[in-house]
């Protein structure tokens, strides 16, 4: 199995077979990726969506979970991942037809640990600009080589993770932080790349949906305590991997500054 793509779904009826969909357009064929959707505990008609997907489509499964988070969610898809790589997807987002199967070409071709690809950021209004990251096309980088270059740990979309380099290294999501968890996971994927290319290839669109927008202020504010609380401990986190003596001095330095960016 070359690929697993893992999709983290809750009350996601609306969009799912769009998302779906698109991945069924990579020109990988069907016996050689998988796509993995992780019911949170939904409360619409996501189960049957995803049910009527699966009927449809052989490489696609599917698991239910009492609700969770995304982590648990991605957490639970990885559990179950077969592919030699993974790459997550938002369930109200899509791909671009055929081209994740070229970051797929390239990352089995120089045997990358990380691989990252572009986004395509869409907004409700139909406007759309395309995201990129300073690492030079081509270019294989270590950890320390690409944080040094510029490359800033983020969201989780957009890459191609060899599931070997994260089952090695036990790598999984914090289930505790809501705001910030794709960070800290980046932070230890990347403490752990030897290899890491830029496939400078547009392959995702982040579909920006206003309805995911809440207008209700009480629940405004108390996002915003669990965001500066997920923030401290994140901190934390951080500052306390940037002690690893078995990582580089200038990867430590990096992360104790980004460590000190978070605080600003």
């Amino acid at each position: 199995m070359r690929l697993s793509i893992i999709i983290p779904a809750y009350n996601a009826g609306k969009y799912l077979e769009r998302c779906v969909s698109s991945c069924e357009e990579q020109s990988v064929p069907q016996d050689e990726f998988e796509i993995i959707v992780v019911n949170d505990g939904s409360k619409d008609n996501t189960l049957e969506v995803t049910e009527s997907l699966a009927a449809k489509y052989s490489n696609v499964r599917f698991f239910s979970k009492e609700n969770g988070g995304s982590s648990s969610a991605r957490n639970m898809g990885l559990d179950h991942a077969k592919g030699d790589y993974i790459t997550f997807i938002d369930s109200d987002d899509y791909l671009l037809p055929g081209k994740l199967a070229t970051v797929l070409s390239v990352s089995e071709k120089n045997k990358l640990d990380l691989c990252i690809f572009n986004i395509k950021v869409m907004s409700y209004d139909g406007t759309s600009v395309n995201t990129d990251n300073p690492l030079k096309k081509g270019k294989i980088y270590n950890c320390e080589e690409a944080s040094i270059q510029g490359y800033q740990v983020g969201s989780v979309w957009g890459k191609l993770y060899l599931r070997k380099r994260l089952e090695s290294n036990h790598i999984r999501f914090r289930t505790d932080i809501i705001f910030g968890e794709d960070s800290y996971f980046s932070f230890q994927v990347l403490s752990k790349c030897e290899r890491i290319m830029n496939a400078d290839v547009c392959a995702y669109v982040y579909a920006i949906n206003p309805n995911s927008v809440t207008r209700d202020m009480h629940r405004q504010k108390e996002k915003e305590i669990r965001r500066c609380e997920d923030s401290l401990q994140l901190i934390k986190l951080v500052s306390d991997q940037s002690e690893d003596t078995n990582i580089s001095s200038r990867f430590r330095k990096y992360l104790k500054t980004f460590a000190t960016s978070l605080r600003l």
